[in-house]
């Protein structure tokens, strides 16, 4: 609970600075292409059945009753209020008891998602919203004691709701719906259930919206960024030739591929693992002119499983220096590519057993964007980063663990010393 404190607080930070949107919507300008946003609410799970096991060891029915996860949204409204970037980061992880007395709990984490507004906000108008999430669904039924196992899965969430409010405070509300709702739960290590959870949810949400992008910045130079094509080239003419930065970010990471050794020796575990949140610290040098960043960062990434007594913890700790080339720059929004090669450290355990001791060089793909309405000028940037490691892999007993994982830094803030002094 400490670490997602710490997170939430390094977000609202980073997103106080974030570049936002003038109220003159109806105006298309480079200044009022986005605006940012924190949101408290909830997802509401209707009840479904279930099953479990009974005192004698037998499988019975079950009925889960409704339950309720607290979440707080943090994302902008952008292309002048006809979009909706988006994260969610659960608050508390809520348990209810079934009929059987046994506690379930079922909620999502690591959720990015995109709504579209077919008809742009407006205060005082009730305006349709539409969207789709990437989501790691959490659930876990508590059959023996605590010892069962949390099991996460990723999948596509379709969103359908409305929205109405003023300029500064909205309520949302929707209709959520999950393409993949079911797991073979295990009911102990030998017992194995197919739990189907519900296919939709409701969720309702308090939104406070704010603008901060004309803060500080006179009327000639709001002038000239808004009079910016749409499109444009991501250097600003006048910056000098490259300026040093340093960044720090939540980040959470998912292996892509089942683990063999897993699945054949502790099939109660999760096949793909989702890490724990860590920190992604970055060192580096943006070459302006020549549209180009390399970058020095240094991450230690904790993966975790743990049911009926067993605990195994994978823990890669990478120095990975890596270099990209920004695309293009749309009213701001500025994506990059490139490539990357880490260094690892990889420890394995299970209980008290040392599974893996190894190190390893690897290679991914770098991708993402920044948000630069100043282009090279901007002294703080909010960076999102996204890594591909496709090749990765380590050795346990002669068989195969997958470390094939993308690596997901949602939101780094990144400081340039030598513009802000500027």
């Amino acid at each position: 609970m400490m670490n997602k404190i710490k997170i939430v607080i390094l977000l609202l930070g980073s997103f106080n600075a974030i570049f936002g949107q003038n109220e003159a919507l109806d105006s298309k300008k480079r200044l009022n292409f986005a605006k940012t946003y924190f949101e408290i609410g909830a997802n509401i799970y209707p009840s479904f059945k279930g099953a479990a096991l009974n005192s004698n060891g037998e499988m019975v029915n079950s009925s889960n009753p409704v339950s309720v996860a607290p979440i707080l949204n943090i994302g902008g409204y952008h292309f002048w209020g006809h979009g909706d970037f988006y994260i969610s980061i659960p608050l508390a992880s809520l348990s209810k008891t079934n009929l059987e007395n046994q506690k379930i709990s079922l909620n999502e984490s690591v959720v990015t998602g995109l709504r579209f507004l077919p008809k742009a906000f407006r205060p005082k108008q009730l305006t349709p919203v539409v969207g789709a999430a990437w989501i790691v669904s959490n659930f876990k039924q508590s059959n023996n004691g605590d010892s069962n196992p949390i099991f996460t899965e990723n999948t596509l969430r379709l969103d359908g709701g409305l929205l109405y409010g003023h300029s500064t405070w909205q309520i949302r509300g929707g209709i959520n719906y999950y393409f993949k709702n079911n797991s073979n739960y295990p009911m102990d290590k030998t017992h194995f259930q197919k739990i189907k959870t519900p296919p939709f949810s409701a969720n309702i949400g308090l939104v406070y919206a704010f603008e901060t992008t004309n803060k500080g910045i006179n009327k000639t130079e709001m002038d000239r960024l808004n009079s910016i094509a749409d499109f444009s080239n991501p250097v600003e003419t006048h910056s000098p030739k490259g300026d040093w930065f340093v960044g720090i970010g939540a980040s959470s990471a998912f292996i892509l591929t089942k683990s063999v050794y897993n699945q054949s020796k502790n099939p109660y575990f999760n096949a793909k693992s989702i890490s724990k949140t860590y920190f992604d610290w970055a060192l580096g040098y943006h070459f302006n002119h020549a549209r180009l960043v390399t970058n020095l960062s240094f991450r230690r990434i904790p993966y975790q499983e743990k049911a009926f007594g067993e605990k195994q913890k994978l823990v890669k700790q990478s120095l990975l220096t890596e270099g990209f080339y920004y695309l293009t720059d749309y009213n701001g929004f500025t994506p990059f590519l490139g490539i990357n090669l880490g260094y690892d450290k990889i420890t394995m355990h299970q209980n008290e057993t040392n599974l893996v001791s190894k190190r390893q060089i690897t290679t991914g793909i770098t991708l993402g964007w920044d948000i630069l309405p100043n282009k090279t000028e901007q002294p703080f940037v909010l960076r999102t980063n996204l890594r591909w490691f496709p090749f990765q892999q380590v050795e346990v007993d002669g068989v195969q663990h997958s470390l094939h994982q993308l690596e997901y830094n949602v939101i780094q803030a990144v400081l340039y010393p030598g513009r802000k002094k500027r």
